[in-house]
């Protein structure tokens, strides 16, 4: 168990360090990534909105 948590600090060390030094790079990737998953939080949000307000629709038709 120690092992792993040990590579698993290596690598998270090593990816940080990649991710300051190449900075624009990272900031590239994350702006993809917020751009990939920007619909689908936006739905979750809509689909939530919309949850609360048939359940109270529901109340009322039955």
């Amino acid at each position: 168990m120690k092992n792993k948590n040990t590579y698993g600090l290596i690598a998270f060390t090593i990816v940080l360090c990649w991710a300051l030094w190449n900075y624009s790079v990272s900031l590239e990737l994350l702006d993809k990534f917020y751009k990939i998953i920007l619909p689908f939080l936006i739905g979750g949000f809509i689909a939530f909105i919309v949850n609360v307000l048939m359940t109270k629709l529901e109340v009322v038709w039955d």
